[in-house]
């Protein structure tokens, strides 16, 4: 038998994949101006997120713990707290209630603070279905604070946050999404929370005789960078959110390097990738609503990075 083709013996059967834990942007810094709340849904949960005076985020859990007015729609901030907009409580940075109108006593009550981390342009919350608190440090965009500002497109679909980081290590589909004249050449290693994979593939058609080459790192389940090179280096930074079960927000970010010599080539150069990669990931999502997740997948050799790659992923959920 060819080698090439040889079958991994394995049942072939889907199933439904938990939430993963970890690191997941929700908001982008530009969508919570100072002062502003806004209503998020993630995590098959009603989250509400505000700026305070002070600038800094908070995110709680939406509901109000008095009557369970929902406080992303009309809640207005105070100072540095939140105010519902149903009898006007307050709440602080912590989920706590600091103030109730014509209360002789203040009841205890709070509601869920989640762990805020703002990096880069995006705002991060740890999620982990037990509660527990991050077994690793938030993300750090900082790297990219003199690129050009990110150009971002999003979308939703209907599937796992796996398939956007599965699909990277996938040798096979680099031929027929990407323009590859054969399987990728990849390098996958992982390192606790995070892995990385360098990939270099010969493309085809009026590229014919270009290698494209890229490096891919993930940082948990929620956040992935692919760089690669169009005179100067472009990030396209990748971070799948899980709505709820079975349904993901695919947003990309892309930044790149201002060059001395001309600046204004590091926009070009993003607004080109950009339009690139959402033209492909537009495709893959047609792919990615329609898949089920099969955990013993049969694989041929091309396929030598997907049982690593999902050990790897395991650990998140």
């Amino acid at each position: 038998m060819n080698p090439a083709l040889r079958i991994v013996d394995a049942a072939v059967e889907s199933a439904e994949l938990p939430i993963p834990n970890g690191w997941f942007a929700i908001l982008s810094s530009r969508e919570l101006k100072k002062k502003a709340v806004r209503p998020v849904r993630a995590f098959g949960k009603e989250l509400v997120a505000f700026r305070g005076d002070d600038g800094r985020v908070t995110v709680l859990d939406a509901h109000c713990p008095h009557l369970g007015a929902h406080m992303g729609y009309g809640g207005k901030v105070v100072g540095d707290e939140l105010q519902c907009p149903f009898h006007a409580w307050r709440f602080d940075k912590g989920g706590h209630c600091t103030h109730v109108p014509f209360a002789k006593k203040l009841p205890v009550a709070r509601t869920r603070c989640w762990q805020v981390h703002e990096t880069g342009g995006l705002i991060f919350v740890h999620h982990d279905r037990t509660g527990a608190p991050p077994a690793t440090p938030p993300p750090d965009l900082s790297m990219f604070a003199r690129w050009t500002r990110p150009i971002e497109d999003r979308s939703e679909y209907r599937g796992h946050p796996i398939e956007a980081a599965e699909n990277v290590i996938d040798a096979g589909h680099f031929v027929y999404f990407h323009g590859a004249r054969e399987p990728a050449a990849l390098d996958f290693s992982a390192n606790g929370a995070t892995a990385s994979m360098k990939t270099a593939f010969a493309l085809g058609g009026l590229l014919s005789g270009v290698t494209a080459q890229m490096a891919v790192e993930l940082y948990g389940p929620g956040l992935l960078f692919v760089r690669t090179k169009l005179l100067v280096d472009v990030v396209v930074i990748t971070t799948p959110l899980p709505i709820e079960p079975g349904r993901t927000l695919f947003r990309m970010s892309v930044v790149a390097e201002k060059p001395r010599w001309f600046p204004l080539f590091g926009r070009i150069a993003a607004e080109i990738i950009r339009r690139r990669a959402a033209y492909d990931a537009k495709h893959e999502r047609a792919i990615w609503e329609h898949k089920v997740y099969v955990p013993a997948p049969r694989l041929s050799s091309v396929d030598r990075h997907i049982q690593p790659f999902r050990r790897w992923y395991a650990q998140f959920l």
